[in-house]
């Protein structure tokens, strides 16, 4: 019997067992679906910037959720797979690079009260 034909330990709300080919027909019009919502969304970004000549500015919390994510793949790449360490410093340094790059940023912008440059 092909692996894919034996139902998985996985039950979905109806306790039924399904088998690796119908969990996949369930999945993946979702995935689909997912992928290009993000897919569209990263275009529209790149055209937004690409007509404006310059990337969008990054909020802080999508500046945090951007180091967030670099700090937990490099978790996940040394916890999985020793032979990954180069990648996984690869990610550090390039947050410590963006850290870097967002604080003169920050540090450079014009001060503003109450909706009025100084």
């Amino acid at each position: 019997m092909d692996n894919r034909e034996q139902t998985s330990p996985v039950q979905c709300e109806n306790a039924r067992r399904y088998t690796i080919d119908e969990l996949l027909a369930r999945i993946e019009p979702r995935y689909r679906e997912m992928t290009e919502q993000i897919a569209n969304t990263f275009k529209c970004a790149v055209s937004a910037a690409r007509g404006s000549g310059q990337a969008p500015d990054l909020s802080a919390q999508t500046r945090q959720n951007i180091l967030d994510g670099l700090e937990l793949y490099a978790q996940e790449m040394r916890a999985n797979d020793r032979e990954m360490e180069d990648w996984a410093l690869e990610c550090d340094i390039l947050a410590e690079s963006l850290k870097e790059q967002w604080q003169v940023e920050t540090d450079s912008a014009p001060l503003r009260m109450e909706g009025k440059s100084l």
